[in-house]
Order: C-alpha cells, then structure tokens, then sequence
C-alpha cells in the first residue's frame, strides 16, 4: 500500500521536474542520507523492540496486552507527528531569519498543550481501557501512562533534532539513535526479565528522556557554533516534561478512586474559568520581560 502511494507520489514529481537524474541533487541526496540509515533503523528498533522482547521473553497474551496499551498512544503519536510536521517549516524560515523570540514562545506553548493532552489521556486511561477493551486488558492501564508522557519527550527530541537537520550535523543524529537504541535494549531485557512486561513502558519513556536529553545538548553545540545562541527555552520546556511526569504520576495513584480524580477535573476547570483573566496577565507579563531580556542580550552581544 506504501509502495503504491509514494509512487504515485514520484510519478507526479518527475512530471513536474521532467527530468530524471541530476547529478547535482542525487549526490546531495545520497550524502545527506546515508549518515541517517543508522537513525532509521535504530527508531525501528525504539519502536518496535519492546513488543518483540515480551513476546519472546513473557509470552503472546502479555505482548498483546502491551500491544493494545500501545495502540491507544499511537493515536496520540500520530496528532503530535502532524503537530511537528507543520512546526518544522516554520520553525526553519524564522531561524533563518533570526527571530528566536517567536520560536521560544511557540515552541512553549506547543509544548503546554501537547503536555495537557498527554494529561488528559493518562487522566480518562481507566475509562478509555473499559470501553475499548475487556476485563482482560485491564492491566494495561499502568502501561498507556508512561506512553503518553513519553509521546511528550518525542516531541521534544522532535524539535531539537530539527536543528541538527537544519544545519546538516547528521552524524549527532545517528550517534544519538544508536546508544540510546542499545539502552533500550538493554533496559528491557533486564526489566521485563525481573519486573515483568509492564516495565517496558517505563524503560521505553526513560529512553525518550534519555533521547530528547542528548538532542537537546546536541542542539545547543550546534546552535552555539552557528548562530551564537540557543533557540529553545529548554529548562522551561524539561520542566514542563518534570511536572507531567509527577502529576501523572499522582493521577494513577487516583485510577481505583474516580470520583475523586473528576472532582480534581472539575475544581480545576473551574478555577481555569474564574482566574483565566489573572493567569493570561501572569503569562503576558513573562512574555515581557524574556523580550526584554532577549534586547538587553542583544545589545550585549553588538556592544
């Protein structure tokens, strides 16, 4: 079915191009590309080992339990893919035209609302199992948890991987894919082999913090070297990630009590409701003074 789409694909580029081979952009191509095979193949590994191991290590009933838990962050993984799809073209006109400020400010508020979608799953995860599912897969609501926070951290090693494609440093890319692909293996094999099938899920979200981590330094060499500055908030946008981690992980402590977690839900929306104007002001007056910071480094840095 891949094959017939992007065909279709490549036969209406090279009616627009009319040309076939240009030795110029296949040998760029082919530069820019080998150097990547190795990211490829070890995200194939980062998304698919986990399934593999318990099935061979635990058994078939447990893998498919996993695999329903999996199926549900898919859905999320695929809205936050389209998120980053749209991001990245943006995010690439305004590095060249130097406007920072803009992509701090976007960049963290995309990070707020994937972080609050992320909540939101983990939130309803009893539910969501209990309705697609039967009594069979109830297990898998301690799974579907550190999937969605790691759907948080993807995004986020996303973002910083883009600057590594923008300025072409493909080989911190690679190096990257392939440690923390033999990390995961490695995790899983002794955590699924000592604390069951379950572990997986945790081992898979420590490995996209480990991930989003060496991105985000990775990022910063190459920002530095380039355009003299960072272009990322990241301690605000690690922080984000610190405390959905923490309330999710008091959420699921609140799985066997759900009124409590939607009278939680409720009280919080409605203090949202009376206090928007205050926070929208709280947030403006921050906004104000990172610009004013940015000017003040500005100067700095003419001077």
């Amino acid at each position: 079915m891949h094959f017939i789409f992007y065909f279709i694909l490549y036969i209406e580029i090279f009616k627009i191009g009319k040309k076939f081979f240009s030795k110029k952009y296949w040998k760029y191509a082919i530069l820019f590309n080998l150097p990547l095979i190795p990211h490829y193949l070890t995200s194939i590994v980062l998304n698919q080992c986990d399934r593999i191991m318990i099935d061979k290590m635990i058994g078939t009933a447990s893998a498919g339990i996993y695999g329903f838990a999996y199926s549900i962050g898919i859905i999320a993984i695929f809205i936050v893919d389209s998120i980053s799809h749209s991001y990245t073209p943006w995010m690439y006109k305004n590095i060249k035209n130097n406007n920072v400020v803009d992509i701090k400010k976007y960049t963290n508020i995309i990070g707020m609302f994937i972080a609050l979608g992320c909540l939101v799953i983990i939130f309803v995860t009893p539910e969501i199992v209990k309705i697609l599912g039967t009594s069979d897969y109830y297990d898998s609501i301690w799974i579907i948890p550190p999937i969605a926070i790691s759907i948080y951290f993807r995004f986020l090693y996303g973002i910083y991987s883009n600057i590594e494609f923008y300025f072409e440093k493909k080989y911190f890319i690679s190096v990257a894919s392939i440690i923390i692909a033999l990390i995961n293996i490695i995790t899983n094999y002794y955590f699924i082999k000592n604390y069951g099938y379950i572990a997986a899920a945790y081992t898979t979200l420590f490995c996209f913090i480990l991930y989003s981590i060496s991105h985000a330094i990775f990022s910063i060499i190459i920002c530095k070297k380039e355009i003299g500055k960072g272009v990322f908030n990241y301690l605000i946008l690690f922080l984000i990630g610190l405390i959905l981690i923490i309330v999710g992980g008091l959420i699921m402590l609140l799985y066997n009590y759900w009124y409590i977690r939607y009278s939680i839900l409720i009280t919080v929306f409605l203090i949202l409701l009376l206090k928007h104007k205050d926070i929208i002001s709280i947030y403006n007056k921050i906004k104000e003074q990172e610009i004013k910071n940015e000017e003040e480094n500005k100067v700095k840095n003419e001077n």
